[in-house]
């Protein structure tokens, strides 16, 4: 699995490498092994990075289908340090996870995750959806009201996206559909808090 460089989906976090006996963590979003390298060994202003060494990670820690992977090693300083990876693909969270545990001889059980772990994924895309279907309808709104709806500032590619949205949709039908979707969110949290996943942990 080295010298393969992942994709990430968090905010800060682009991509992932596990290299020179280290996994690497970068701000930036390289597309080769190389190119990751070079800029792990400069160690530019403009670009975070992680350093995680192979041989201190003492559990991995993961829910199958979730995208999140939780390092767990030991730190400079003795003490215990905790990092979650948010890969693209599930896949690669656990791909990345077997070839890590196998470096490290460590052994796989499962146990229930805790509520909170277990509606991350379903939560935040509930949130997501209740805000995009708010934006969305008093966007729709504003423009049965005939005012002034374009796209402008940092955003201004979402603007325009809920525009459209909007504009096909009208006020009852983005309640409509923004509701079926949040209500399916909804569910979902639902499912999981009666019924926690199991959490595949490696140590």
């Amino acid at each position: 699995m080295e010298n393969i460089v992942y994709r990430l989906s968090s905010e800060k976090w682009k991509r992932l490498l596990i290299a020179n006996g280290h996994v690497l963590v970068s701000s930036k979003g390289h597309d080769t092994a190389l190119s990751f390298l070079e800029a792990a060994e400069k160690k530019g202003l403009l670009e975070s990075l992680k350093k995680i060494p192979v041989a201190s990670i003492t559990q991995l820690s993961l829910i199958p289908a979730d995208d999140d992977l939780k390092l767990s090693w030991i730190g400079d300083k003795g003490k215990e340090q905790h990092f979650t990876v948010e890969f693209d693909d599930a896949k690669d969270a656990q791909l990345v996870a077997e070839a890590l545990a196998g470096t490290r001889n460590m052994t796989m059980h499962e146990r229930a995750s805790n509520k909170l772990q277990a509606i991350k994924t379903p939560g935040i895309g509930l949130l997501v959806s209740l805000a995009l279907t708010a934006m969305t309808f008093f966007l729709a709104q504003e423009m049965a009201e005939g005012a002034d709806v374009s796209p402008t500032g940092r955003r201004a590619w979402l603007k325009l996206i809920l525009i459209a949205a909007a504009e096909v949709l009208g006020t009852t039908g983005t309640l409509l559909v923004g509701g079926a979707i949040c209500l399916a969110f909804g569910y979902w949290v639902f499912k999981r808090l009666q019924s926690p996943p199991v959490e595949m942990v490696w140590r």
